[in-house]
C-alpha cells in the first residue's frame, strides 16, 4: 500500500485509528460527494 501511496507525498502509514489533520482547503460536505482517491 505504501509503494502504491508514494508518489502522491507519501511516506509513512500510521495505524492509530482515527486521525486528523487540517492542512490547505478544506472542502464542504457538499464537494465531499465527488471526491474519491481512486479516480
Amino acid at each position: 500500500l505504501i509503494e502504491l501511496l508514494r508518489p502522491y507525498g507519501i511516506k509513512e502509514i500510521a495505524r492509530t485509528g482515527l486521525t486528523a489533520l487540517q492542512r490547505g482547503h478544506q472542502p464542504q460536505v457538499n464537494e465531499l460527494a465527488t471526491f474519491s482517491l481512486l479516480k
